[in-house]
């Protein structure tokens, strides 16, 4: 009895926290007040769900910017957008106790991508990996092959942009599952 009740808080605690998440990505918007794209917009929303702190993302973009998705995360922003951040102030949150959450995000974020490919089989380039951000720790999740998209065809590169997109979708969609 006392398990089920556990469960049923958990549950109710981690729905809560998808539907919060979603509120705050909904008022987000760029610098030129757009909102997220989306296309990564779920991502970013499972993300925050998760606790992660995003700063910035991109869909990607055949024509203009880049040719995959990306989300930035840095647990010491409170959620400001990463050119809002001043990243040479060593007094920022204390440069030890930057690095060391960062690191704590980036720890979870590997697990729960080794979680999410256990026996997921997909292309390596589809895979999504961590790219550490400047020196405080900070990370973007992107997925292996993107930075290789500029010397693709065109073709190439939107079929690959497709499938990176669905890599994210993918995951949220996993991570949204884990809620209930």
């Amino acid at each position: 009895m006392m398990k089920k009740t556990l469960n049923r808080n958990t549950f109710r605690i981690r729905h809560s926290q998808w539907e919060r998440a979603e509120h705050e990505v909904n008022q987000l918007v760029d610098q030129l007040s757009k909102p997220i794209d989306p296309a990564i917009r779920t991502a970013v929303v499972a993300f925050r769900a998760e606790g992660f702190v995003t700063t910035a993302s991109c869909a990607g973009h055949p024509k203009w910017g880049g040719l995959f998705p990306w989300v930035d995360v840095d647990a010491c922003s409170s959620g400001r957008p990463a050119s809002a951040l001043d990243h040479s102030d060593p007094t920022r949150r204390g440069t030890e106790t930057s690095v060391r959450l960062n690191l704590k995000s980036q720890l979870r974020m590997l697990g729960i991508l080794s979680a999410f490919y256990a026996d997921r089989k997909v292309p390596i380039e589809q895979r999504l990996i961590i790219v550490p951000r400047g020196i405080f720790g900070a990370f973007q999740v992107v997925p292996q092959g993107g930075t290789v998209q500029k010397v693709l065809s065109r073709i190439k590169q939107k079929a690959r942009l497709a499938s990176f997109r669905r890599e994210f979708q993918d995951l949220a969609a996993y991570l949204h599952s884990r809620v209930g």
